[in-house]
């Protein structure tokens, strides 16, 4: 039922998106002698309700906090940042939420903090909830604890019962524009390739948890590209090979890794570090594989097959570098 994540360090409410207007009310409600007892936040996926949801948390939780921002260093904060603060109970599944995890909260709702200033509960995806786990937690609802705040996330907040909405305040998020996401990106990654933030903002239709997945995704991309292309040019096939589960893993990969040895081999001959006819045989095999892949299911095999037949064909038939 709970999740296990590795906390928020060095995160703050300007690791937040998903709008101005959002980011104010968060942190009003945040830095306010009185927050609310429930707070939905809802927004599409990839709008940056998990972040601020956390990010929230850790405020209200922390005893030594400045307005809106927790103060980093105290033992709740340090432990918040490991993910394992008692005080703080996240439910984030990947199916049903159902009623059993919700009676396992109200058994904690009730015992004070163990050092924070409120005890938090985080449901993430609280439209999975069932009929029976919503009405069971409108009874927290309507009777919370003074030193309790459940904070809950939603796609769709018509997805809940208007008796669970009607008592928590609700904050909607929503897509930044797409320079707000690729500023924010850079921000966030400064030695980033600025084009592959431009196509991730662009991508995303400006959701940034979404944007971030892509350029990670992009920039893993290009690192088995770059790897694919150091084991040719160190003449490394051992190392070469091994590459072959991390290449087929999706056919994404495999392009990336192809695109890799395509520059190695252009790289090395404007180089002079291989004939003319090693890079030749490189590009072909390289681009005939490709386009096998296409309709291709066992690409493990695949892949091991064509970097056996680069290696073939670019070193062993005579091509190898001469030292």
């Amino acid at each position: 039922m709970y999740s296990t994540w590795t906390g928020l360090k060095n995160t703050d409410f300007w690791d937040i998106a998903g709008g101005e207007e959002a980011l104010s009310r968060l942190m009003d409600m945040a830095s306010s002698d009185r927050p609310p007892h429930a707070l939905l936040i809802a927004g599409p996926a990839g709008a940056g309700k998990r972040t601020a949801a956390l990010v929230f948390a850790k405020a209200v939780m922390c005893p030594h906090r400045q307005g809106y921002l927790a103060c980093g260093k105290c033992r709740v904060c340090t432990s918040f940042d490991a993910g394992t603060n008692p005080d703080l109970t996240v439910i984030d599944c990947e199916k049903s939420i159902k009623v059993e995890a919700v009676r396992e909260l109200r058994e904690l709702a009730f015992a004070n903090p163990v050092s924070a200033e409120h005890r938090v509960f985080v449901i993430m995806d609280a439209d999975k909830m069932t009929t029976q786990a919503q009405n069971a937690l409108l009874k927290l609802f309507e009777e919370p604890p003074p030193h309790l705040i459940i904070v809950l996330t939603a796609v769709s907040a018509d997805s809940l019962l208007p008796t669970v909405r009607s008592r928590a305040a609700e904050l909607r998020m929503g897509p930044m524009s797409i320079p707000e996401t690729a500023d924010f990106l850079r921000r966030k990654n400064p030695k980033a390739d600025p084009a592959k933030i431009e196509a991730a903002a662009r991508l995303s239709g400006g959701l940034i948890g979404q944007a971030a997945a892509i350029l990670r995704k992009r920039s893993q991309h290009c690192d088995l590209g770059d790897a694919a292309a150091a084991g040719l040019k160190a003449h490394d096939k051992y190392g070469l090979l091994t590459l072959a589960n991390k290449m087929s893993a999706s056919k994404e990969d495999f392009a990336a890794a192809c695109d890799g040895m395509v520059r190695a081999g252009t790289g090395a001959l404007a180089a002079g570090d291989m004939p003319p006819a090693g890079a030749a045989a490189l590009v072909h095999v390289t681009e005939k594989y490709r386009r096998t892949a296409e309709g291709a299911a066992a690409l493990p095999l695949l892949c091991t097959a064509m970097l056996l037949e680069i290696w073939r064909d670019t070193y062993d038939n005579g091509l190898r570098r001469s030292v």
